[in-house]
């Protein structure tokens, strides 16, 4: 009995050590944090500067091509795609998108909007009808992924 207690003691103890010097650690480096605004946010440079202007495409094709590249030129940054509607749908969370042609079936251009109003505007889309959209280029993921766009030609 006296052995089995003495171990418990034991664990606990380094349990305390272990859980004590994990906080001291989490904690250390804190004050040290710099915060940058997010390319995205009202403060960033990409919300002040002009849009790239690109077809749907040409962008679609650029990630073909080669997706570092194409990161380090669009992504986080404002572009102004004009293109060929493909599909108008909704995905699994219920946000309507409408896909612009690309470089092949599998590779359009997703586009995602910034409020219910532009959803409105979607719904009275047709496929094959050209549009032109400005939005925040955000990588690829299948297709090449536009966010909170508006509607400037449809």
């Amino acid at each position: 009995m006296f052995k089995r207690n003495l171990l418990s003691a034991a664990a606990l103890g380094v349990f305390v050590v272990l859980a004590t010097g994990s906080e001291e650690t989490e904690t250390s480096g804190v004050d040290d944090w710099t915060i940058e605004p997010d390319a995205g946010s009202s403060s960033g440079s990409s919300s002040s500067a002009a849009a790239i202007e690109i077809s749907a495409k040409d962008l679609s094709s650029e990630y073909d091509k080669n997706e570092v590249a194409a990161d380090n030129k669009y992504k986080g940054k404002k572009v102004k795609v004009t293109g060929k509607v493909e599909d108008i749908g909704k995905d699994f969370m219920d946000d309507v998108y409408v896909t612009l042609e690309g470089v092949d079936l599998f590779q359009g251009v997703q586009v995602y909007f910034k409020n219910s109003s532009e959803d409105e505007i979607a719904a009275t889309l047709e496929k094959g009808q050209d549009i032109t959209i400005e939005g925040e280029c955000d990588g690829m993921l299948i297709s090449v992924q536009i966010q909170d766009a508006v509607f400037i030609e449809h």
